[in-house]
């Protein structure tokens, strides 16, 4: 998503907590050969300036997930478990 590729992704395993179906990815049930290559043909039939759009979304979404942005919530979570 940070580099500007379109995002087919598996609807399971945790990708919610970053994407959103049809707004910046497309997320596919992988269990089904036919989803996977049906989800491909929804991008292709977008044209070109919803693909466009699609990858712009992801790449604005990506810069709000850093190694920086990890670090500090992580120092956050450690900071209320030490002073509880």
């Amino acid at each position: 998503m940070a580099c500007g590729c379109a995002t087919v992704l598996p609807l399971f395993g945790g990708t919610h907590e970053y994407a959103d179906d049809g707004i910046d990815s497309l997320l596919v049930d992988t269990r089904s050969k036919d989803r996977i290559v049906s989800r491909f043909g929804d991008y292709m039939s977008m044209g070109r300036s919803g693909r466009y759009a699609l990858r712009d979304r992801a790449v604005r979404k990506s810069q709000r997930y850093s190694v920086s942005n990890a670090a500090w919530s992580e120092l956050e979570l450690f900071g209320r478990f030490l002073s509880a």
